[in-house]
């Protein structure tokens, strides 16, 4: 997924590794997609490159 969020938006990205199994994106800070909140993974990388743009 890092490459394709590298390739679309020229973003950087970093996985960080956590204890309660959460998935969340965030861009300049601010959280822009979260598992816990929603209750599901995104459906496609497509999906978190749409939240990055």
């Amino acid at each position: 997924m890092a490459a394709k969020i590298k390739a679309a938006t020229g973003a950087t990205s970093e996985l960080v590794h956590g204890a309660r199994g959460a998935f969340e994106v965030f861009k300049d800070g601010g959280l822009v997609f979260s598992k816990l909140a929603t209750n599901r993974f995104p459906t496609s990388e497509d999906e978190v490159i749409a939240l990055l743009g």
